[in-house]
């Protein structure tokens, strides 16, 4: 994928291994908490949260002008997603990061955990899934780990800033749907028992998400 992407990776990595392996409690609610305050601002708008974003960062990484850099909005806005997803639960025993869960895998697990809402999650995958831009996209994200949190689903956030640094790239917006597309479905197994000329059926998740 680049050189980019693998600093991406090794950077968030990096960040939500120090909070998972400091021992002072208190400090890590403080810091996660102000990483929530800055749910919906632009990155840099708030000096409290400079040291969060910008401290080691790369120089690579790191944009030039007034607006953030496709890597510094990516990772910010993974970092401040993860705060919501871990607000309230204990980072050292229910740590909302979990490395192979891709948002598509997240929502697909979601819904095989809840047949009855399964097309009320599907609809809100599908509404993140064609956001237009990396805005609209994480805003239709905040909902759906706030949702994740409720049914203690967890989430890569590594490879979730990957996906938002690639959603800033025209070319590569289809890539990133097909691949969480592929994964909902494949962890979508909800088995349904349905009533038929006297017979209970299970049918699978993904005709009734279709």
């Amino acid at each position: 994928m680049g050189k980019p992407v693998e600093q991406i990776k090794e950077f968030a990595e990096k960040k939500l291994r120090a909070l998972r392996e400091n021992p002072d409690e208190s400090a890590v609610k403080a810091y996660l908490a102000k990483m929530r305050r800055g749910v919906g601002k632009a990155p840099g708008t708030d000096p409290d949260l400079w040291g969060i974003l910008f401290e080691d960062l790369p120089e690579e990484l790191t944009g030039t002008g007034g607006i953030p850099g496709r890597a510094e909005m990516a990772l910010y806005t993974a970092f401040t997603l993860y705060a919501i997803h871990q607000q309230s639960h204990s980072l050292q025993e229910e740590n909302a990061y979990q490395k192979g869960i891709g948002f598509g895998r997240a929502a697909g697990e979601m819904a095989a955990k809840e047949p009855d809402a399964l097309n009320a999650v599907r609809r809100r995958f599908n509404a993140a899934a064609v956001s237009s831009d990396i805005t609209e996209l994480a805003w239709h994200m905040k909902g759906m780990v706030q949702l994740f949190r409720q049914k203690e689903i967890r989430l890569d956030y590594v490879q979730l800033a990957v996906d938002f640094y690639l959603y800033q790239d025209l070319e590569k917006i289809p890539e990133v749907r097909l691949r969480w597309g592929r994964d909902f479905y494949k962890y979508c197994k909800v088995k349904r028992k349905m009533r038929r000329k006297g017979k209970w059926m299970k049918k699978d998740c993904m005709w009734i998400c279709m």
